[in-house]
């Protein structure tokens, strides 16, 4: 199953969203750790823009419920509401987007793709405002006032030239070719599988040893990923989701498949209606959500059930109250009585009585019932 974008998947959906330059801000909203973005585009309406760091980017029409905003979310609305949309680009050859905004001045919005992502609001200098996940790694720091800074690709699919491809293969000792095209040129494992399938090479060889043909066809196929017409599918597996990407693949022509107009609106479909899904069934932090929401469920419950009993308790002291007079007359006269006459004598005299209803000996007590 499909869990995140690779760079260049982010190329081709970033493309189809050119009409979103000059749209406003009309909302921001989050649901769980999603940052969703609510534009108006002149002359169209209001899209959705939905980023889910380290996961997915995508703009669509379907809206959800909110959540309570975080802190974060409070902020982006503080600095963005009303703000036009300038640009979209990405920051080649990472899977990294920067938005830019312009109200009063210009805020440059950065949304990371990898590891367990980020986003980063900066102003028109780069220096970070405030981010989603403020860190220190050992390479870079996110922290208000800093610049922002991120680790960058030795190696770029977007400008890579069959020369460089190959002194790059000759230089590569123990990986797959496979591997080597998915981690060194960032393209993934079903891009690099697709690149050894259409150049003709096993995907399990050495990359040292592939012949300089070979390496001439891999470089187009690649070059070939940057050019190829938006026909984007969704691809199924025993009636499971695995994929979704922005043209037909060979490594995928045995499998069922649905077309959509759009790359967006594929990864819109996808996301919402398997991986989410999905993750719902497999995360550890849905489940402890899901067992933190019984147990409110429950304490909500036995507070329902206090203030039942309370309203009763506070009914019967309304009652005892109402009758203090005439309650504290017969506890008079029982503590009189009980100085002649022992407690089994009193329940005896007192059978049949209007309002004690029982005396208990051995308890020196007395059971009384009020109309009302």
């Amino acid at each position: 199953m499909k869990k995140n974008l690779s760079s260049l998947e982010i190329n081709y959906l970033l493309r189809e969203m050119d009409t979103l330059i000059g749209s406003k801000v009309d909302k921001i909203y989050n649901i769980r750790n999603e940052i969703i973005l609510v534009l108006h585009v002149p002359n169209t309406g209001k899209t959705i823009m939905r980023i889910v760091p380290g996961k997915f980017l995508f703009n669509g029409n379907t809206r959800e419920s909110s959540e309570e905003p975080s802190s974060f979310c409070m902020l982006l609305r503080k600095h963005l509401d009303n703000a036009r949309l300038r640009t979209i680009s990405q920051m080649l050859p990472e899977r990294i987007v920067e938005f830019v905004f312009e109200k009063d001045n210009v805020k440059k919005l950065y949304a990371e793709f990898f590891s367990q992502g980020n986003i980063i609001l900066c102003n028109e200098n780069g220096e970070i405002i405030t981010a989603q996940v403020l860190k220190s790694w050992k390479e870079r720091s996110i922290h208000r006032g800093n610049k922002y800074d991120y680790p960058k690709s030795m190696h770029s699919i977007f400008t890579l030239t069959p020369e460089e491809l190959g002194n790059i293969l000759k230089n590569t000792e123990k990986r797959a070719v496979v591997t080597f095209l998915a981690i060194e040129l960032g393209i993934g494992g079903t891009y690099s599988e697709e690149a050894c399938s259409e150049a003709g090479i096993n995907k399990d060889s050495l990359p040292a040893g592939i012949k300089k043909n070979e390496i001439e066809k891999l470089a187009k196929v690649t070059g070939t990923f940057l050019t190829r017409k938006t026909d984007a599918i969704i691809v199924y597996e025993k009636n499971e989701a695995i994929d979704a990407v922005p043209f037909p693949l060979s490594i995928y022509s045995h499998l069922e498949s649905r077309h959509f107009s759009t790359f967006n609106e594929a990864i819109e479909f996808y996301f919402l209606n398997y991986y989410r899904e999905h993750i719902a069934e497999k995360s550890p932090h849905i489940k402890e959500i899901e067992r933190i929401k019984a147990q409110i469920k429950s304490q909500e419950e036995k507070i329902g059930e206090i203030i039942m009993k309370e309203e009763e308790e506070r009914k019967k002291a309304e009652i005892i109250y109402s009758k203090y007079s005439l309650l504290s007359n017969i506890l008079t006269e029982i503590r009189k009585v009980s100085e002649k006459y022992s407690w089994h004598d009193i329940k005896e005299k007192l059978k049949g009585h209007k309002i004690i209803k029982e005396v208990v000996p051995e308890e020196k007590s007395i059971v009384v019932e009020f109309d009302g």
